[in-house]
């Protein structure tokens, strides 16, 4: 079985998390999506891991008020694409959003813009969406800090990035609402040093660079609870059979593996551990290694009993009722919800509607949504824990440094592991 990929495919997929996956959306390198209005968000809901779900209130959208436009930033290309997912779980925010009223009246609308991962790119997309009045800007573009960071920065207008580089990390116009690697890689090790029967610990990654800076710090973690660590399997990006690399991995007699990869990479290697007769009770990986139809279903038995480290409340997790509120809104506006990278793209809108709320929506811009993200504390955000203080030492920019563990039933379901705060570990050191 193949699992070739680009450079940029498999980085861009192991630096935001394990997303990765082809699929259809817009082909415009600046294309604007206004969400329609024919469906409803809910009110408030409470989430079982304490977190709320801010949906829309009630109302109409009024076409005199100023647009909301809201910048998502990802790589569309053959190689592997992103942006997708992204805009499809934006657009089912806004959609439910403008349904009740929008924005105290205000238009959600969802500008997409294709970086391809690329600086000069996504420059030009930043420079367009400074130009069209965006408010901020969502998504994972990994060339962000270099290319669009400074533009947005000097226009005052925030960023919500995936974080990747130190820039990502401190400058006051970057923020992050998930873990990213770092803080999955941590988050794993954390949970690891809570179960007594796992006493060595085996990495399976994809070479590169992003990957190999984390590995320190899992390292550091599981050796500092007692555990061991064997050498880590990094494996190249043009590999054309995984069998050699779960075999070494598998031959240095672990209790565990952490694995990483993306897209149809994913289900090869599952099918491969699967083979061999490694459980896959003894796996962990990124929650964006889960979207259910295109890498899950077509090897279900080999993925049922594997662990996610999740950014979000697993779409999986159906007795959470801020999932039930996404999948139904996502299932109103015709996405397949059933994708780590949809949820997250969702919950990001919902993010802004949260701090739009509590500034006041007629008063909510770049300035005023930079300064709540600065001050705002003991705030609930979407699908996910509640925004608070103090951030990482040395990553400031973090807004919500933990991962929640669960484990895939089959079927699309997951359960949240018992260990931990409801299944939530720390991702950027020792258990916290």
């Amino acid at each position: 079985m193949l699992i070739k990929k680009s450079f940029a495919a498999v980085a861009a997929a192991v630096v935001c998390a394990g997303v990765l996956a082809a699929c259809g959306g817009d082909d415009d390198n600046n294309g604007a999506s206004t969400p329609s209005t024919s469906t409803s968000a809910s009110s408030s809901t409470t989430s079982t891991s304490g977190a709320s779900t801010t949906s829309a209130g009630t109302g109409a959208v009024d076409p005199s008020k100023p647009k909301v436009k809201i910048a998502v930033m990802s790589s569309k290309e053959p190689s592997g694409d992103l942006l997708t997912f992204f805009e499809r779980g934006a657009n089912a925010a806004a959609k439910a959003i403008n349904a009740n009223g929008g924005f105290g009246g205000r238009e959600v609308v969802i500008q997409p813009c294709n970086s391809k991962f690329q600086p000069p790119v996504a420059t030009v997309c930043a420079q367009k969406a400074v130009a069209q009045g965006v408010v901020g800007m969502m998504g994972c573009e990994l060339a962000w800090s270099s290319s669009g960071l400074p533009i947005f920065a000097r226009a005052k207008i925030p960023s919500v990035n995936c974080l990747n580089t130190k820039e990502d990390y401190s400058n006051e116009w970057s923020f992050g609402l998930n873990s990213g690697d770092t803080g999955q890689m941590g988050a794993q090790a954390n949970w690891l040093c809570t179960k007594s029967d796992v006493k060595t610990v085996a990495l399976v990654k994809p070479d590169l660079p992003q990957l190999r800076i984390n590995e320190p710090l899992a390292q550091s973690i599981l050796k500092g609870c007692g555990k061991k660590i064997t050498e880590a399997v990094w494996f190249p990006l043009t590999a054309v059979d995984a069998t050699p690399y779960v075999q070494k991995a598998i031959a240095a007699k672990p209790d565990f593996i952490i694995f990483s990869f993306a897209g149809p990479g994913v289900t090869t290697f599952m099918k491969t551990f699967q083979s061999a007769g490694w459980p896959a009770d003894k796996i962990a990986m990124p929650d964006t290694d889960f979207p259910y139809n295109s890498v899950v279903k077509p090897a279900e038995s080999a993925f049922v009993g594997a662990y996610a480290a999740a950014q979000f409340t697993p779409y999986g997790d159906t007795s959470d009722p801020q999932v039930q509120q996404y999948l139904k809104d996502t299932q109103a506006a015709g996405v397949d919800g059933q994708d780590p990278t949809t949820e997250w793209g969702y919950a990001d809108v919902m993010w802004f509607y949260t701090a739009a709320k509590n500034i006041g929506f007629d008063k909510f811009d770049g300035p005023s949504f930079q300064q709540y993200m600065t001050t705002a504390n003991d705030v609930p955000i979407p699908l996910t824990r509640t925004w608070t203080s103090p951030w990482p030492k040395g990553f400031p920019q973090n807004r919500q440094p933990f991962v929640q563990m669960s484990q895939y039933k089959g079927g699309g379901k997951f359960e949240v592991v018992q260990s931990g705060d409801q299944g939530w570990f720390y991702g950027y050191g020792p258990k916290q």
